[in-house]
């Protein structure tokens, strides 16, 4: 679950920082990025936004304290996104309330002009993904990302609410990793959560029922964010609508 936390700290040096709205008045600190991201944000591989790529090999792995390595992870895996609260505002609801408040983000941006905001996620790289696809630099945005992405533009899509942003990239995505019969039931039960989200309705019904034959009194949610209704499903309630 992604988890937005206001931070003041300008002093911090964070590395790479990228413009991708160079007017923006949002900077948004993404941790748990992959190691090796370049400095400049056209040359950001390919490879690693469809998350087939996840640190990069030329950084050499060396045996260090567990002290020494937990600094380094830190500083490699913040990146600091020059966004725009007009179009987060515009694309995700979460944002728009947010910034709509009287607390501490919303006085700030309309106070300073500014805010500055860290997001906690699992997938930073899926942070920088959905940013690309708000802000329309839909240049680098890949048109085949892994089952293991999606399922984390997922979790961001679902926390922040931006679903009509994405939804002509998630059918493109979908349409070419869409799920197999022979998959195992732990692979359906991330199909539950993906077109749960997106209301891929033939989808959602084919998946649950594979795993509903392996787990009939209760889905096993492993960590996705699937709700109550959803995880209570059986056979015998199939066809009712979940959303």
């Amino acid at each position: 679950m992604a988890d937005i936390k206001n931070t003041t700290d300008e002093s911090t040096n964070v590395n790479p920082s990228y413009e991708i709205d160079p007017d923006g008045d949002v900077t948004l600190v993404v941790n748990n990025i992959a190691r090796g991201l370049p400095a400049d944000l056209k040359d950001v591989p390919p490879d690693l936004l469809a998350g087939n790529e996840e640190l990069d090999e030329s950084t050499p792995m060396e045996e260090e304290s567990s002290e020494a390595t937990e600094d380094a992870d830190s500083t490699a895996r913040h990146l600091r996104l020059r966004v725009s609260s007009k179009q987060l505002s515009l694309a995700c609801p979460h944002f728009a309330r947010m910034f709509k408040s009287d607390l501490r983000e919303g006085t700030e941006l309309r106070n300073n002009g500014r805010v500055e905001l860290e997001v906690d996620q699992p997938c930073g790289t899926a942070v920088l993904l959905l940013m690309l696809v708000i802000h329309g630099r839909t240049r680098q945005v890949p048109r085949v990302v892994s089952k293991e992405m999606l399922i984390e533009i997922a979790v961001l899509v679902d926390y922040f609410e931006c679903y009509k942003a994405v939804e002509v990239f998630f059918d493109m995505w979908i349409t070419a990793i869409e799920p197999h019969p022979e998959e195992r039931v732990v692979e359906m039960r991330d199909w539950v959560f993906i077109s749960w989200v997106f209301s891929k309705k033939t989808i959602f019904e084919q998946t649950t029922l594979a795993v509903i034959r392996r787990y009939p009194t209760v889905i096993p949610a492993q960590g996705l964010p699937l709700p109550a209704r959803i995880l209570g499903l059986s056979l015998s309630h199939l066809s009712l609508h979940p959303y």
